[in-house]
């Protein structure tokens, strides 16, 4: 009976929504690990060269990216 009530006191509401849901990760801590994972696979691809941007159509994508802002 104290899980169930413990849970139940956990769940929020999502705004968009209204719906309840249960949070095990707060939405910042899920954010910061998004990013540091995202951060160590940019920096892998980079040391192996595997980024788009380092060819000749990633360097041409990119100028025409600039040129559309």
């Amino acid at each position: 009976m104290l899980f169930v009530s413990l849970i139940l006191i956990s769940c929020s509401t999502a705004p968009l929504t209204g719906r309840r849901q249960l949070k095990m990760v707060s939405d910042e801590a899920v954010a910061q690990s998004s990013i540091s994972q995202y951060n160590q696979m940019i920096a892998e691809l980079r040391q192996n060269n595997l980024l788009a941007n380092n060819t000749a159509d990633g360097q041409k994508n990119k100028s025409n990216w600039k040129k559309n802002l």
